[in-house]
């Protein structure tokens, strides 16, 4: 809906305007007025539409206190009713009236409007409280008048007059009323009876077809250049899907003269375009790429609808290096708007070995590529110091832009970072809105107490550093980003780890250090990407993905990997049974496994010199075999190392309890 304010001199005068108003717009519009005579205008609401009268201010400098800059504005002009004009015509001729308004400017303007209308047989004289007369010399002077006319200002009419006619507030000519319409883009309202029949109730020949046409084709003409200015092609159809709009741009892009275009019907010239699609679903066609030649060019078509129904639809088209280009011109805008750096190395202040220290690094670091990670407690400066890495950095002439990401709560947080299209959730702002990702194109993206980020949200920011593009949310098309993140945290991440804050349970920990990882990193990193979405805070065998087991118990894995996933594998020798030799090399292949890595023979036998237990090259070999062959252990060749399997780790740790 949307909102008119009428602003008059005489409150009375702004009611009755504002009534007209609201009875012709009906729902379409709230209708509310304001008085400079009673200053009720001081209390003026924002309006989409301000419908000023020509006595309400003294002078365009005085609107503006009150109207925005960027407001519309549309000044009253006004018109006589039908009955009103047939009335007074029937006054007999050679009559002496006086015309009585609020000034006597107005009163000559509204003398003027009726001579135009044929009441011209009366001897009118413009009366208005500015030339009011003393009362000894009033009498006289109106003494040869018969009677007065006033559009219901009575209060005004001067004594000795003893035949008064009020002929009530003049309405507003059918000009002000389309004006409005037009510029609250309610050109609908025209058409329809409310309207229609207040142009019937007007004395005719204020809005003339000559005037209604010249109006039409000032429309058309600021429709054509209009689409001229526009930086993409513009195609237009009617309802009968005939080109009836055409632009240059679409003309470059297409490849088609304008002339084979106009007037023909839009999908036997551009097949590409589902004009029809859109017009019988009554929907938009959605942004897609097409190609046109040897050009990638982003497509949409939208439907125009009147009253329900479709009266036609437009085809944008641009090159979609085009369309990166813009971005990179509206990124570039965003340096003006505050995402800048504020401090360089010069503003930390402090001449301590370790500040010093710190600097001498993070300049080094701020040089590179490569993402930083500021860790330290709350208030000792980490984002001074992201300021800084920015500023030496390549960079430092793109945004700088930061984020607490603790502060926004989760659900938000991805269209804060990545944005979104519109219509992607309720309340999502109309046209979409751009991440801070793409604010900080080419530039700097400050991630602070980036320990409050969801493991999920992680892994999503993990791809966006590897693929260096996004996708908002509720899109379908990859936004190419170039970003450096600096991220801050206050608490110590090896901290949390030693406390379980990323534990793993114990079986899935051993499971992963067993499994041979053929899908080398990439096979890693989709498993912890998996585990980041189950929602569990210890994970479990259970947990793990589905591929994962299925290829852990597949062929050539052996029953000892499947009992290790079932926890049902018994252990097949005591612990008593075997030499303190076969324990030591157990346990030097477990204490490797806790640490993540393998152990030869040579690294056993060191170790075995180290403590005075007597064991041979050989020995080693005859067990590392014994093992394999109980599937205890895993025998690596050359300088590998072996490791030890989960049964391995079990006969180990029962052991122990033992």
């Amino acid at each position: 809906m949307k909102k008119i304010a009428v602003i008059t001199l005489v409150p009375r005068s702004g009611s009755f305007y504002a009534g007209q108003f609201q009875e012709i717009f009906g729902e379409l519009a709230q209708v509310k007025a304001y008085s400079t005579g009673d200053g009720s205008v001081e209390g003026i609401e924002a309006s989409d539409l301000y419908v000023v009268s020509t006595d309400a201010f003294e002078a365009a400098e005085e609107t503006r206190q009150y109207v925005p800059s960027e407001g519309q504005v549309v000044e009253i002009q006004l018109t006589y009713a039908k009955d009103v004009v047939r009335n007074l015509k029937r006054i007999p001729k050679g009559t002496r009236v006086l015309f009585v308004n609020i000034t006597s400017q107005m009163a000559r303007e509204a003398v003027t409007q009726l001579e135009q209308l044929g009441v011209n047989q009366l001897h009118f004289e413009a009366y208005g409280p500015d030339l009011a007369l003393p009362a000894t010399e009033a009498s006289a002077a109106w003494e040869e008048v018969d009677m007065a006319v006033t559009p219901d200002e009575v209060s005004f009419v001067p004594p000795g007059i003893g035949k008064v006619l009020n002929i009530g507030h003049r309405p507003c000519t059918p000009a002000t009323i389309i004006e409005a319409a037009l510029r609250l883009g309610l050109e609908r309202l025209l058409e329809e009876k409310r309207f229609q029949n207040y142009m019937k109730s007007l004395a005719p020949g204020n809005y003339s077809f000559e005037q209604m046409f010249k109006r039409s084709r000032q429309l058309e003409s600021r429709f054509d250049i209009l689409i001229e200015i526009l930086d993409e092609g513009m195609v237009g159809v009617n309802e009968r899907g005939e080109v009836f709009a055409f632009n240059q741009k679409a003309k470059e892009i297409t490849g088609v003269e304008a002339g084979l275009a106009m007037g023909r019907p839009g999908e036997r010239v551009f097949p590409y375009i589902p004009f029809r699609k859109s017009m019988e679903e009554k929907k938009e066609v959605p942004s897609r790429l097409i190609h046109i030649g040897s050009s990638n060019i982003n497509l949409s078509v939208v439907p125009v609808l009147l009253r329900g129904e479709c009266i036609g639809a437009f085809a944008t088209l641009q090159r979609f290096n085009e369309l990166e280009r813009r971005q990179n011109e509206l990124r570039s805008q965003l340096l003006h708007k505050g995402y800048r750096a504020k401090y360089c190395f010069e503003d930390v202040v402090g001449c301590s070995q370790v500040i010093g220290r710190t600097k001498e690094i993070l300049k080094r670091m701020a040089r590179t590529e490569l993402p930083v990670l500021l860790i330290g407690e709350t208030g000792t400066g980490k984002e001074l110091l992201a300021h800084a890495v920015h500023q030496a950095s390549r960079r430092s002439k793109a945004p700088f832009v930061a984020i607490n990401v603790a502060a926004v709560p989760e659900n938000l947080l991805e269209s804060e970072l990545f944005g979104y299209e519109e219509g992607a959730f309720t309340g999502a702002k109309k046209g979409g809105r751009p991440g801070l990702f793409e604010f900080a194109h080419r530039g700097t993206l400050f991630l602070d107490e980036v320990e409050g980020m969801s493991p999920a949200m992680q892994v999503k920011l993990l791809r966006v550093l590897q693929e260096q593009e996004i996708m908002r949310v509720g899109g379908n098309q990859m936004i190419n980003v170039d970003v450096r993140i600096v991220a801050a945290t206050n608490e110590s991440l090896e901290e949390k780890v030693a406390e379980g804050s990323f534990e793993l349970s114990e079986e899935v920990r051993t499971i992963l250090l067993c499994y041979p990882w053929p899908g080398n990193i990439r096979e890693l990193q989709n498993v912890v990407e998996y585990l980041s979405f189950t929602g569990q805070s210890l994970i479990r065998p259970e947990d793990l993905p589905p591929t994962f087991q299925t290829s852990l118990l597949g062929e050539g894995k052996g029953k000892e990997q499947e009992e290790a996933l079932s926890g049902q594998g018994q252990l097949k020798e005591a612990a008593g049974e075997e030499s303190r030799e076969f324990w030591y090399v157990l346990e030097q292949m477990y204490l490797a496994s806790e640490k993540g890595e393998f152990i030869g023979r040579e690294a056993m036998l060191k170790n075995a010199r180290d403590t005075h237990i007597p064991l041979s090259q050989k020995e080693v070999r005859d067990i590392l075999e014994q093992m394999a062959g109980r599937g205890l252990a895993k025998v690596g060749k050359g300088r590998g190392g072996s490791r030890i399997t989960l049964a391995g780790r079990r006969l180990w740790e029962e052991r122990g309890k033992g």
